[in-house]
């Protein structure tokens, strides 16, 4: 049996000879998670036969090796920034990473271990934020595959390095409308130049300081924040760290701590937006209303379209206990006597209203036997009247009419047109 690793036959192709006429066989003290390939020959006393078709197949995974190295940046009082490498023998896929870290002496009597998992393989760095200030940490980093290798470890004291810049001074901070503003004087510059400066927030809501803005040119002595930058309500306070190529100096003292909220135009105030609001759906209701109105004059233009009315004519309806009506439609009437004289008809003389007396009973009695029982229409043609055409067209249901109207009534009506 020949068998070596697919990408490296030259370097890693071993020979297992098997004497018994077994058909199956364990390969072992193989590297996990690799390709081989495999290939079989017979023998007997005259030699060996031609060998097989080479065929392959790869290892199962197993933990793998410790991460290639462990190294330590931007220390400060409290934090400090822990790198590492992939392991050289990942034995498989790498998972993610478990670092654990604790203090190499009980601090006030309690030693505390911390563990952190990072997923992924492709972040290879943590930043630890909780450290005591002076206090030397043991920290171990293990890779996963199937299960967790052996750690790598390393001492780190929470303190800056020898050489590092001091803390920069003059600490303060300004808010506007839009941005906050953080200014800084230069400190001691340590045993060499500054390269750059870092600003550090620590929001109310977790207490943890956290890089917020990174390696600020050495000249700078102030920067904006945009108030987008920072969640709504909650309060911020900020510290700047100066570095040189030592490392990450002492931290200035924070800056007190300022709520997030911006001052927010008058437009977008509730108050506004529900004034608009009022005001756009009272011009909506004015709309609708004019539109009704419009249409209302429109439907009663079309109805009136068909019948003209003349300033001269109205229509006189004398209503008298719910009968049928008698209609004139004509308002120029002549009053002169000559009208009825041209068309024979002479006016009954006018009694005195005080001469006439007449009771109920006297109408009924006299006037009963002239009541019309049959429908009679009377038109009448228009005729001249002095200098004006008079046009006289009434069409009368007096049937009904006249059974309800008195001599007295009817006497006067003469009288009128008279």
């Amino acid at each position: 049996i020949h068998y070596w690793e697919r990408d490296n036959q030259n370097q890693t192709e071993k020979v297992k000879v098997i004497f018994v006429p077994d058909t199956r066989v364990h390969l072992t003290n193989l590297t996990s998670y690799t390709p081989y390939m495999v290939t079989l020959t017979a023998f007997n006393t005259a030699g060996d036969g031609p060998p097989s078709d080479p065929r392959g197949a790869r290892t199962l995974q197993s933990a793998p090796s410790q991460p290639s190295y462990l190294s330590f940046s931007e220390v400060t009082g409290g934090s400090v920034n822990v790198s590492w490498g992939a392991p050289l023998t990942p034995n498989g896929q790498v998972e993610g990473y478990r670092v654990i870290y604790q203090p190499t002496a009980p601090i006030q009597g309690v030693s505390k271990v911390a563990t952190v998992d990072v997923k992924g393989s492709w972040q290879r760095w943590l930043k630890v934020q909780d450290l005591i200030k002076g206090a030397t940490y043991m920290f171990g980093v293990q890779a996963l595959t199937v299960s967790y290798g052996p750690p790598i470890q390393a001492n780190i004291t929470a303190q800056p390095v020898k050489g590092s810049p001091g803390s920069p001074v003059e600490m303060s901070i300004t808010k506007t409308s839009s941005a906050l503003t953080i200014h800084w004087s230069e400190g001691d510059i340590g045993a060499a130049p500054v390269t750059g400066y870092v600003v550090e927030a620590r929001p109310s809501d977790e207490g943890v300081w956290d890089s917020f803005i990174r390696l600020l040119p050495p000249g700078s002595r102030s920067v904006s924040v945009p108030l987008e930058r920072l969640r709504s309500g909650v309060s911020y306070e900020f510290r700047v760290i100066a570095i040189n190529r030592y490392g990450y100096g002492q931290p200035s003292t924070p800056s007190v701590a300022l709520a997030a909220l911006s001052e927010r135009p008058f437009y977008e105030e509730w108050w506004f937006l529900l004034v608009m609001a009022l005001v756009g759906l009272i011009l909506i209701l004015v709309l609708v209303f004019t539109l009704l109105l419009h249409g209302h004059s429109t439907k009663y233009k079309a109805c009136t379209t068909g019948k003209h009315i003349t300033p001269g004519e109205e229509s006189v309806t004398l209503d008298n206990g719910g009968f049928t009506s008698l209609e004139l439609n004509s308002r120029t009437i002549n009053t002169k006597n000559s009208f009825l004289k041209k068309n024979g008809t002479r006016s009954p003389p006018r009694p005195s209203p005080g001469g006439l007396h007449y009771s109920d009973e006297d109408i009924c009695n006299n006037y009963n036997g002239a009541v019309l029982t049959e429908s009679t229409t009377l038109t009448e043609k228009p005729t001249e009247v002095s200098e004006s055409e008079v046009s006289v067209s009434s069409c009368v249901s007096l049937w009904k009419w006249l059974s309800s109207i008195s001599y007295s009534q009817l006497e006067f009506l003469l009288s009128l047109s008279a």
